[in-house]
């Protein structure tokens, strides 16, 4: 059962109250402990420094004492006639004096010694030995040591004559022991206990025996227990004490660890006297709190009944026309003026949100999820219906060239005259816009819509050329679903592109086709990772018409799948290429065609083999290296390879075509035009290209037997080669006659089925070994 909403208000607020209140005290608990230890600590930092000053002071004070009597004149003279009752007298009133527990002097070579004091006959004479080579270097040595189960600090001095010689060595002890460290205790006002680590450890104290033991003073350490939630609490130290520890660094061969101990029993009084005195005030404040927010929730209860009811409304999209309730305080009228405001922003937001989750933000037109569904309900409705997918064409490339702001700029032209045909447009990704005309359109419209919306787009002093290429798919009949659409619009959209008309209706054979596309992209993927022995070379002789022998052949790739069976090169080398494998089909047929080239040479064959790059290698910056490393790794020069480059490749981007080809011609490479005479540009560039050879194509080349026209380009091709000092290939050589023509007009090469077929290696080599043998009469 709910409870009222006053009784709901009342309990929220005493639940904040009890939590703050509970805040608090823990926030002043944690203060107060934490002031009370960084006093403690800054207690035990300043008696650690101390007793530092204080063992500084007293060893500087026994060094003035003890060069008082060294510096005697009696005493020296004593010394020097080593008149051992004098000596002894002497140093017996000094040890009295300084409060020593032995006095000793010795001369250099151990020959002399007098003491006073029965320690001092404990020291050892390696600790003595060491430490009067140390004086003798560096002057006055302390060290502390444990002699008989005791740690006597030690000092060592030299004794010089007149003439500044040391005649003697002089030794004195001090006990560390409880009356020292009472002393100390005396001056920095904390209990003191020394801990020495000898091979018996054992402590020096001022604290009570019960209460001196050391594993009852590493209990009360203070970093041992000062994040601990009872720290403070006198019912959790058993020991009354708190402690803080460090170490007595270079004061000798022993460091010591010496303890600070503080009696704790008032403190911890005193700090939960303090903690009970604010428990008691938060307890009363908690009550009043909790008292006043009785009143005020039964105050503000109409209110919020009103304003729940009032939100509950808005969430629900009900959205009414003004408030009834009145405001009674200026709070509750700022809150009413609030909600007033959400509500107006809730709306308009709604409305905006609505917006952008089906409109794409910088077209402005639908985006795929709205279209996804609109086509869904067409297709479930099985209403007939259009839809056409329009692509800009090499729309990364108006990027690179233009600017991202044109390319959105195009994007946004291109959207507002598909949108401004009626129907409706959704932009589904990139370059690509989907368009549902209202009605089907017949091919011919379609091309007069393709000519209207490709016209170029201005821009700031920028005119950009733009072609599309549009795919339609007709439903229901081609699709079931908007998935299966976006597929099938791929599909003729990829075919538009190479298409003439730029214009591709689907049908099943491209989806057939796509498949098969898709298959050899995969399969001939995974044969070139493999270095699969399906993918495989031919090499096609080429006649050396000036001399009549076989110098030079063309490595053509072929390849076989188990699945696709024979693939002609013609449909899958266009298909790497639009798949961006070509970079990697180009590498395999290298390395297949270089290992062929030094099987040859090992038959004593010396021949160019002429190798087909695309557009794709030639701008690759790393191709040229890749083939030069390849070459010198298996030591042959880079004359036995002819780059073959189609004219349509260079036209593409051919400033940096022709800088490319000139680097691969500077390394060493033959380079070769193929397929010459088919581009519109060809006679254009001519003098530019940094060229060896061209190749006539094969389609002016078969016919020339019969056909006038072939025979005047090949003629033109000729002369032009060889202004240029290049020399010609004619390829598609077919019959005698054609030959025969090439020969007369001063062709150098030719190529073709008339010649010789395209052979594996083995027969190539065999074929080239029974032709080379003799000059070929023509």
């Amino acid at each position: 059962m709910n409870k009222p909403l006053n009784n709901k208000i009342f309990s929220l607020l005493s639940v904040l109250v009890l939590v703050t209140t509970l805040v608090l005290l823990v926030v002043v608990f944690n203060s107060v402990r934490t002031s009370i230890t960084n006093n403690l600590d800054d207690r035990m930092e300043l008696a650690k420094t101390v007793v530092f000053r204080e063992l500084i002071n007293r060893q500087n004070a026994v060094l003035q004492n003890s060069k008082v009597l060294l510096d005697d004149f009696a005493f020296k003279r004593s010394l020097a006639a080593k008149n051992s009752d004098d000596i002894e007298n002497a140093l017996a009133s000094f040890r009295y004096t300084m409060d020593a527990a032995f006095i000793k002097v010795q001369s250099p070579k151990l020959n002399f010694s007098a003491s006073s004091g029965d320690l001092a006959k404990l020291i050892s004479s390696a600790d003595e030995t060491a430490a009067m080579n140390f004086t003798a270097q560096d002057g006055d040595f302390a060290n502390l040591i444990v002699i008989d189960q005791k740690l006597v600090w030690v000092l060592w001095m030299p004794i010089k004559n007149n003439s500044g010689a040391i005649t003697a060595y002089a030794s004195l002890g001090f006990l560390v022991n409880e009356r020292y460290v009472q002393s100390i205790k005396q001056i920095v006002g904390i209990d003191l206990t020394v801990l020495v680590n000898a091979e018996q450890f054992f402590t020096i104290s001022t604290l009570r025996d019960e209460k001196a033991d050391l594993a009852i003073i590493e209990k009360s350490l203070i970093n041992n227990h000062r994040y601990s939630l009872f720290f403070m609490n006198p019912l959790k130290n058993e020991s009354q004490l708190l402690s803080s520890k460090f170490s007595l660094p270079n004061l000798g061969d022993i460091n010591p660890t010496v303890y600070l101990s503080i009696d704790s029993t008032q403190i911890q009084s005193n700090f939960m006297n303090l903690q009970l005195t604010i428990s008691a005030v938060a307890l009363f404040a908690l009550l009043c709190a909790i008292s006043a927010g009785r009143v005020l929730a039964n105050q503000i209860t109409r209110p919020i009944e009103y304003l729940a009811k009032y939100a509950t409304n808005i969430a629900n999209g009900k959205y009414s026309k003004g408030m009834e309730l009145k405001a009674t305080s200026k709070e509750l009228s700022l809150l009413l003026n609030a909600f007033n405001t959400m509500e107006s922003n809730v709306k308009n937001r709604e409305s905006e949100i609505v917006h952008q989750a089906q409109h794409d933000m910088l077209t402005g037109l639908y985006n795929r999820n709205y279209v996804t569904k609109h086509i869904d309900s067409l297709l479930n409705s099985q209403t007939v219906f259009q839809a056409i997918g329009v692509n800009i064409q090499r729309f990364r490339s108006i990027n690179d060239v233009f600017g991202y702001q044109y390319g959105d700029l195009c994007l946004i032209e291109l959207a507002n005259r598909i949108s401004n045909l009626g129907g409706v447009s959704a932009r589904l990704e990139g370059g690509e816009i989907l368009w549902l005309p209202e009605s089907p359109l017949s091919i011919d419209q379609i091309k007069q819509i393709k000519n209207d919306i490709q016209a170029p787009i201005q821009g700031d002093n920028v005119k950009i050329p733009l072609n599309v290429s549009l795919g339609i798919v007709n439903c229901p009949s081609d699709t079931k679903n908007a998935e299966d659409l976006y597929r099938r619009l791929n599909i003729v959209i990829d075919q538009a592109q190479i298409d003439k008309s730029m214009i591709v209706e689907f049908e099943n054979v491209l989806e057939a086709n796509y498949l098969r596309r898709l298959a050899i992209v995969q399969k001939l993927e995974r044969a070139i990772t493999a270095k699969s022995k399906d993918i495989y070379l031919h090499y096609q002789p080429k006649l050396n018409i000036k001399t009549g022998q076989y110098d030079s052949a063309e490595a053509l790739v072929r390849w076989a799948d188990k699945d696709l069976g024979q693939i002609a090169p013609d449909e899958f080398i266009a298909i790497v290429e639009q798949a961006g494998l070509i970079n990697a089909l180009t590498k395999h047929v290298l390395n297949l065609a270089v290992t062929d080239i030094v099987a040859l040479k090992k038959q004593k064959i010396d021949i160019c083999m002429a190798i087909n790059i695309s557009a794709q290698d030639i701008m690759h910056d790393g191709f040229l290296a890749f083939t030069s490393d390849l070459l010198q790794s298996k030591g042959l020069s880079p004359s036995v390879l002819s780059l073959e480059l189609t004219e349509s490749a260079i036209m593409k981007e051919p400033q940096k075509a022709i800088k490319q080809m000139a680097l691969m011609r500077e390394a060493g490479f033959s380079i070769a035009i193929d397929d010459f005479g088919t581009g519109y540009s060809s006679f254009e560039y001519i003098t530019q290209l940094p060229v060896d050879m061209i190749k006539i194509d094969k389609c002016f080349v078969m016919p020339i037997a019969i056909k006038q026209g072939e025979q005047a380009v090949c003629q033109a091709i000729l002369k032009v080669a060889n202004s240029f000092n290049m020399k010609v290939v004619a390829e598609g050589i077919e019959d005698k006659e054609a030959l025969d023509m090439l020969t007369k007009w001063g062709c150098d090469y030719g190529q073709g089925y008339h010649i010789a077929r395209p052979l594996p290696l083995e027969h190539f080599s065999i074929w080239l070994a029974k032709h080379n043998t003799t000059k070929v009469i023509l």
